[in-house]
C-alpha cells in the first residue's frame, strides 16, 4: 500500500496501528534511495510528480484530502479503466472511530459492518 503524503504528523508513533495491520506500507523514501530522492528535495512539485506516478500505477487509490491532486489521479486512473476510488466519508467515520477508541464500540465485526453500510453507496 502507497501512501502518497508529506511528513505525517506525530511520525512512526501515529503511524505503528496502521502498520501493525498493513506491513507493506510503502513510503516514496522506501521506493527509492536517498540518493535518488535528493534530487527532488529542493522541487516540491517534482516530489509531488513522484507520488502521483504511484498513486497512479497501485491497485487501489484512496485520497486522504480531495484536493487538486487527488481529483488528477482520480481522472487519470478512471481514463486508464481502473476501478473507482475509495473515497471514505470522514465525518462520518469521527463518531465510530471515537467509539472505538473510548471502548464504546468492542465488536471489530459490528465496526467493520458500520463502516460497509456508510460507504455502500459512495
Amino acid at each position: 500500500m502507497y501512501v502518497a503524503s508529506g511528513e505525517i504528523y506525530g511520525g512512526d508513533a501515529r503511524l505503528s496501528e496502521l502498520l501493525s495491520r498493513f506491513p507493506n506500507l510503502v513510503f516514496k523514501e522506501k521506493l527509492a534511495t536517498e540518493k535518488e530522492l535528493k534530487a527532488f528535495a529542493k522541487h516540491a512539485s517534482q516530489s509531488a510528480a513522484l507520488g502521483y506516478i504511484a498513486s497512479i500505477e497501485s491497485n487501489v487509490f484512496v485520497p486522504s484530502y480531495s484536493g487538486n491532486m487527488a481529483r488528477a489521479v482520480e481522472g487519470h486512473r478512471r481514463f486508464l479503466g481502473q476501478r473507482k476510488p475509495i473515497n471514505p466519508d470522514r465525518k462520518g467515520l469521527v463518531r465510530p472511530f471515537d467509539e472505538l477508541e473510548s471502548g464504546q464500540q468492542r465488536e471489530a465485526s459490528s465496526f467493520s459492518y458500520l463502516v460497509r453500510q456508510m460507504h455502500k453507496n459512495r
